[in-house]
């Protein structure tokens, strides 16, 4: 509200012990973050926004991430009178978001007063003004400072659009109007369909049942019991972690600021390391960084605290000395320096170099795919409770992978998997985030916990989260396409590139699974498509949904629109002649069976009334320079099962008791 405060220069009431003032809301009422002109005994009575006047016009304006209940990214109030030939007698341009307190822009309010509105530069020079005025330092809170400037000359624009408009009626065109339309929101509607079943079926067979998720009302009431919901047990210690702040680098530790710290316990780091250091899927990770860290958010070392915020304010207090190495942090830079997997996949099929030689036409270009955070919302989080004989252990950890969760905390507590018991019950959401992302923490933990001989709990904050765990895998595509003159692809040569980080992980089955996704759903008779994986220094990128497949169809959704623009043929019409039919093969070598996507195409291309829609939203573009909208279809051909075909299977113990009741033991987990 305090630029709509500041533009209508409001008048705040104030009182206090020796009297009351009033004074008006503007640039001097600020004095800095957080502090106001206010005498420290006064308070705020009352504010009085005061009526327009004939030919005064005031709109707000706010952009956020979200529309609504967001913080602003940059938010204005623009308030102009004009008088008589549309000259400036007022002008008030207050803005949030371009400091670190409310402003007011007050050169270019004096650059436009005597201004007649409808002049040709006044446009320009109050953007020029602006410009100059509203710059945001590279270094200030939130950042993007480029576009936070691009917001403020923004708002002024609609603004002038919408008081030339007030001025004078129908003196703008409708593109332009289009910049002052205000933001409508539809009602939001939705619909579930299901099949009912026969009522021949009896009561306990619950197949093809709409079935609510068993836990569904305590997930949405919050009576579901997630991991830190735990009660904390006698003695139970706090993990601080203290991470790595470098890509590449040797460090040594200095942690003589906590010794004498209170509630601080003890600091766990790899030489507490009873068995193997060594971890990860491929057991080219460490449990603690030794010596050497290879990413940013690397765990170096543990501290062990009384409560969370001792140990996270302890974590920050120990000092690691770094010396940078060489790093290697893109795709591009990893393909110049030579860092990749020893892993590769290569599929071939027919010869895609005759191919590419007799197509009428040939296209080269590239396309890539960026990482993404997985942003479950509960974080990574770990109970480590050590039992005081044998070296038996009990975890409790959000995790989609118990198994490995188990071995690898025995690995490095030097005992026989059997005395690991891991569990988990349900977890805060994953999407493949905690398929193996996780160990790094539960295994650390549990190293810190046999050290202390005590349980020891771990809930990471957001950020420390995000700077520990890994994202999808970037790729990088670069291809060579041949098509007839009519637009059937008839070869296709493509090297994919991925950006595993600085650990295999699941690099390895993901690009197996983006190699066979890489012609999607169209037919391809001869390419060679090659996988490589990138070695990096970030944090390791892991399983994420889609596996790897998103990625490849994204670069064959890419080729084929080139082509589509290229030889300026309808997308949808090129994606058809394309699509693959009973018979043909993949670039894998499959042959497809029973194959039902050119029904589905055709049936989707009638439900949703396509070319109507499309025929509309191109009126609409022609209508909007501002705000424009789009429509596709694409189809989707995705592998199910695991590439790893030992995994397709599972097992379950069931026990049944005389009251008629079961207790069910599997090795799955409840992702929510």
């Amino acid at each position: 509200l305090n630029p709509i405060l500041m533009a209508c220069r409001s008048e705040l009431r104030l009182a206090s012990i020796d009297g009351q003032r009033t004074i008006i809301m503007g640039p001097s009422f600020f004095r800095g973050y957080r502090k106001t002109c206010l005498k420290p005994n006064e308070i705020l009575v009352s504010i009085l926004i005061p009526f327009t006047q004939e030919r005064e016009y005031i709109v707000a304006y706010k952009q956020a991430r979200r529309r609504e209940d967001d913080i602003a990214i940059v938010n204005a109030c623009l308030c102009v009178k004009l008088g008589n030939e549309e000259t400036v007698e007022k002008c008030y341009l207050a803005y949030g978001g371009m400091s670190y307190i409310s402003v007011m822009a007050e050169n270019t309010q004096k650059t436009l007063i005597g201004k007649k509105w409808s002049d040709d530069d006044l446009l320009s020079s109050a953007c020029s003004s602006l410009a100059d005025e509203m710059v945001v330092a590279p270094t200030a809170p939130g950042g993007m400072p480029d576009y936070r400037l691009s917001l403020a000359l923004s708002f002024f624009y609609k603004f002038y659009l919408f008081v030339s408009e007030q001025c004078n009626p129908g003196s703008l065109s409708l593109t332009e109007l289009s910049a002052t339309e205000p933001f409508q929101q539809e009602v939001s509607k939705s619909s579930q369909g299901f099949q009912r079943v026969s009522t021949s079926q009896q009561n306990t067979d619950s197949v093809g049942r709409p079935l609510m998720h068993l836990s569904g009302i305590k997930q949405s009431t919050g009576e579901a019991k997630y991991i830190d919901d735990l009660p904390h047990l006698e003695n139970e210690l706090y993990a601080g972690l203290v991470l790595s702040e470098r890509a590449h680098a040797t460090f040594t530790i200095d942690s003589t600021k906590i010794e004498k710290m209170e509630g601080v316990h003890d600091i766990v780091t790899v030489k507490d390391v009873p068995g193997s250091n060594m971890s990860g899927l491929f057991g080219d990770e460490h449990v603690f960084a030794d010596g050497v860290v290879t990413c940013v958010g690397q765990i170096i070392a543990i501290i062990l605290a009384k409560d969370k915020a001792t140990a996270q304010r302890a974590a920050k207090k120990v000092t690691i000395n770094y010396t940078d190495l060489p790093s290697v942090i893109t795709i591009e830079d990893a393909i110049a320096a030579g860092k990749f997997h020893k892993v590769t996949f290569r599929s071939i099929q027919g010869d895609v170099q005759t191919a590419l030689s007799t197509s009428h036409y040939t296209f080269e270009g590239s396309m890539r795919s960026g990482a993404q955070e997985h942003f479950y919302l509960e974080t990574n989080v770990c109970l480590a409770i050590p039992k005081g004989e044998d070296g038996e252990m009990e975890i409790i950890a959000s995790t989609q992978h118990v198994d490995r969760t188990q071995m690898f905390a025995a690995k490095a507590l030097g005992v026989p998997g059997n005395r690991i018991v891991a569990r988990v019950k349900r977890i805060g959401g994953g999407f493949g985030g905690k398929e193996s992302r996780n160990f790094p923490l539960t295994t650390a933990v549990a190293v810190a916990a046999h050290k202390a001989k005590v349980p020891v709990r771990v809930m990471l904050d957001r950020n420390e989260d995000m700077m520990f765990s890994g994202m999808r895998h970037p790729f990088l595509g670069v291809y060579k396409v041949g098509c007839t003159k009519e637009g059937k692809i008839t070869g296709l040569d493509i090297k994919l590139y991925s950006n595993a980080g600085y650990s295999s992980d699941l690099s390895v089955p993901v690009l197996e699974r983006a190699v066979m996704h890489a012609n999607n759903a169209y037919k391809v008779p001869h390419s060679d498509i090659l996988g490589k994986i990138c070695m990096t220094n970030l944090p390791s990128n892991t399983a994420f949904r889609g596996f790897g497949g998103p990625q490849g169809m994204l670069m064959m959704e890419a080729i084929i629109d080139r082509l589509a623009y290229e030889i300026n043929i309808d997308p949808v019409e090129l994606r058809y002649k394309n699509l693959c039919r009973d018979g043909d093969k993949t670039t894998y070598g499959m042959t497809i069976n029973d194959c039902h996507v050119e029904r589905c195409w055709n049936k989707l291309l009638k439900s949703s009334e396509y070319y109507k829609r499309r025929t509309s939203i191109e009126d609409f573009n022609k209508k909007n320079c501002w705000k424009k909208r789009g429509i596709a279809i694409i189809p989707t051909m995705y592998g199910i099962a695991f590439g790893l075909t030992a995994l397709n299977q599972g097992g379950a113990l069931v026990h049944v008791y005389k009251d008629g009741s079961v207790l069910l033991t599997h090795g799955g987990m409840e992702m929510g």
